[in-house]
């Protein structure tokens, strides 16, 4: 494997599992699934964080029978969640190596924040996702900016279709490279400033990849932060990583989802079959004694947004999650019965909810004409870049040749 590129060192415990071979191929380390944990961090450039709130519940505390709760707020980054800290570190390194292109493939935020920070540097970005994304409107409002949008298709027939074409000169952002798992190390030293001695025993979060959780407690241990249990949140029967650290496997597949998707919509940008970055996942877990936390479906969420409305701080604040983001809360409200007393939890709003109004429309709950409200009354952090422009939006079927897809970007 071309170790130096990866900048990250194979663990014992993932050496021993033969199944990773046909993931990660020698040739080409960026390409495959993200199986490397990381030796160290080479440098953490802090210098474009923002001042991410963290909000202590007291009400949440109660409820929950805890002995305290905090909520951070990922939508105040500059794109409006948590993918600004690898994505702004895989420009800032696409910068230093001369990259013409950029390229990744995403349900919606990893997107928006690459579409973002390559308009900065005036690059193209070439982004693969499902035509069934909320995000289209605001993908396509970036000239910069063009969209493979695949269509009948789910995540993993996007990035299985995605990792065939052939895009030169182009700079893989996607989280299987493996280094910027290390950028959200920023994160992790954010939250230790801001709580200080007076620290969380979980750390929770809704999971697409699971590469925010894996590189948070990364961060953690890498400023002498230990113990801290990472817990990521999934849908029912679409949350392969429970499926994995249950078999106590690294790496777990679906054919298809094990439950009604019509009942688990609500979080599109974590639904899944397989996560390309679920070895480290499953490691951050083993390595801090986490566990994962199943079964949220979409009733879950409208009544984590009735809690978010009724009885929370952030929403007084206007911190008010999109569906995905607000999974953490779902999750603990759900399984509030296996938390002892003297635990404190951090849960994660990982995206805002300006970003996906219609979802909240669907799900936001029995208040939900008075949360975006509350949304509105707010500036939005990223804006549409103009008009929204389906001529920048390339629809393909998941049969396509990569071949002929590679021909139409090159043109």
């Amino acid at each position: 494997m071309n170790i130096d590129r990866a900048r990250c060192t194979i663990t014992a415990k993932i050496l021993e599992n033969s199944e990773f071979k046909k993931y990660k191929d020698s040739a080409d380390v960026h390409r495959n699934y993200g199986i490397l944990w990381p030796e160290k961090v080479l440098e953490i450039d802090t210098s474009w964080d923002v001042d991410v709130p963290i909000i202590e519940e007291i009400e949440l505390a109660a409820y929950l029978n805890v002995e305290r709760v905090w909520i951070r707020y990922e939508g105040a980054n500059k794109t409006g969640s948590m993918k600004d800290y690898p994505v702004r570190a895989a420009v800032s390194d696409g910068e230093k190596n001369n990259t013409l292109n950029y390229s990744v493939v995403s349900s919606g935020n990893h997107a928006a924040a690459l579409a973002h920070f390559t308009k900065e540097v005036n690059r193209k970005c070439v982004v693969f996702v499902p035509a069934t994304t909320s995000k289209l409107p605001i993908l396509s409002s970036f000239e910069n900016v063009q969209i493979v949008a695949v269509k009948d298709a789910i995540f993993e027939d996007v990035y299985r279709l995605a990792q065939k074409v052939e895009l030169p000169n182009t700079y893989n952002a996607n989280v299987s490279n493996d280094f910027l798992m290390t950028r959200f190390s920023s994160a992790s030293k954010q939250i230790i400033d801001t709580l200080g001695h007076d620290f969380p025993t979980h750390v929770i979060a809704g999971v697409g990849n699971g590469t925010y959780l894996a590189g948070l407690i990364f961060g953690f241990d890498y400023f002498g932060r230990n113990g801290i249990k990472a817990v990521p949140v999934g849908m029912r029967g679409a949350f392969p990583t429970e499926e994995a650290f249950i078999k106590e496997l690294s790496y777990w597949e679906y054919e298809d989802f094990l439950y009604g998707e019509d009942d688990i919509s609500s979080a599109e940008g974590s639904i899944a079959c397989a996560s390309y970055s679920m070895p480290q996942l499953i490691y951050a877990m083993r390595k801090s004694k986490g566990f994962p936390l199943g079964g949220i479906v979409n009733q879950d969420i409208s009544d984590a947004y009735d809690f978010l409305y009724e009885k929370t701080q952030s929403f007084a604040l206007g911190y008010i999650p999109e569906p995905t983001g607000i999974m953490s809360l779902a999750a603990v409200i759900k399984h509030r019965h296996i938390f002892e007393r003297e635990d404190k939890l951090l849960l994660s709003f990982t995206g805002a909810g300006y970003k996906d109004l219609d979802g909240i429309k669907k799900f936001g709950g029995r208040h939900k004409t008075h949360i975006l409200e509350k949304i509105n009354q707010r500036p939005l952090d990223l804006v549409l870049q103009g008009v929204s422009d389906s001529r920048r939006i390339l629809f393909v079927e998941k049969n396509t040749e990569p071949e002929f897809i590679s021909e139409l970007l090159a043109k």
